[in-house]
């Protein structure tokens, strides 16, 4: 996304201060402790305006770490802005060393941290999408296995060409996992950050957590926050091929040390993941592969 050199200018900020850019938006690094949020032309006003709003209910919440927070948002000329409060940590990838013990501290954190997000206060509801206007598949159910089934169905069925030039029996795909949820607990009602994993998490130097960022609204749910807790730890990828010890080691390790009760759960969420991100090959294919390979043993 390229920067509207009018906005930069106006706050008087340079390319140079940009510390962070995706799909949406960029970010750049303000004085006292801010940073300036540019949108790209596409982004919608409303969409920004609910986001800002979700925000300030997880700053009410008693978390141990600090998550975005919208101190102002407006628009110039075509250019729809926020200003958020700067979050201190160091990125995963920053903490690599060597040092196997702080790695194993920040995996436990990672991992842990989900169940501090799980006891955020949301309005009552069905289970699913918080944010059904946003999902890629919206879908909400009065129980828990429900919704997973639901959704489930609802992506292969939207992205039925991609699944069908894998899986010959698409059919057979979703009755298998459907069938792994009739021993699933049902679960309590619980905030899903939806997208946790830890690119989306700062580290204080000790290896604790810092900050949680990036509420993705498309996968935002009401459900079980252990769904979180999966994420961080089947998808702890870095590049730490260099290092002398095994990343999926530590977070398998991490994951039931936390919840050695929890094994079910961590089978039927790795392939609920598996199911909703299988269709993205282009944006990440290896990802694609991981999805492949979980469901390929559905079959």
């Amino acid at each position: 996304m390229q920067s509207p050199k009018r906005l930069l200018e106006h706050f008087g900020i340079e390319d140079a201060d940009l510390i962070g850019a995706g799909k949406e938006s960029s970010a750049y690094r303000l004085k006292d402790n801010r940073v300036l949020k540019v949108y790209g032309n596409d982004a919608s006003e409303e969409r920004v305006d609910a986001e800002a709003a979700f925000y300030s209910v997880l700053a009410a919440a008693d978390l141990p770490f600090e998550v975005p927070q919208v101190l102002e948002s407006g628009r110039l000329e075509d250019t729809l802005y926020t200003i958020e409060k700067f979050l201190p940590g160091k990125t995963f990838e920053q903490l690599l060393t060597d040092d196997e013990l702080l790695l194993e501290t920040a995996v436990h954190e990672l991992i842990k941290a989900p169940a501090h997000l799980g006891r955020i206060d949301l309005e009552t509801g069905d289970y699913g999408h918080l944010f059904p206007e946003y999902a890629p598949v919206p879908f909400q159910a009065h129980d828990w296995r429900g919704f997973l089934a639901g959704v489930v169905k609802g992506t292969v069925e939207r992205f039925s060409d991609r699944f069908g030039s894998v899986f010959a029996n698409t059919a057979d795909l979703t009755a298998s996992f459907t069938e792994k949820l009739s021993d699933l607990q049902q679960a309590e009602k619980s905030f899903v950050h939806g997208d946790f994993w830890y690119p989306n998490v700062l580290f204080a130097q000790d290896g604790s957590i810092s900050a949680v960022l990036d509420l993705n609204m498309e996968l935002t749910l009401r459900g079980d926050w252990l769904v979180d807790a999966v994420s961080a730890a089947v998808f702890l990828r870095s590049g730490a091929e260099d290092l002398q010890f095994d990343l999926t080691r530590l977070s398998s390790r991490a994951f039931s040390a936390a919840y050695p009760d929890k094994a079910r759960q961590f089978e039927v969420y790795s392939l609920y993941y598996a199911f909703i991100f299988f269709p993205y090959r282009e944006e990440d294919g290896y990802l694609h592969e991981w999805c492949r390979e979980q469901l390929q043993a559905l079959v």
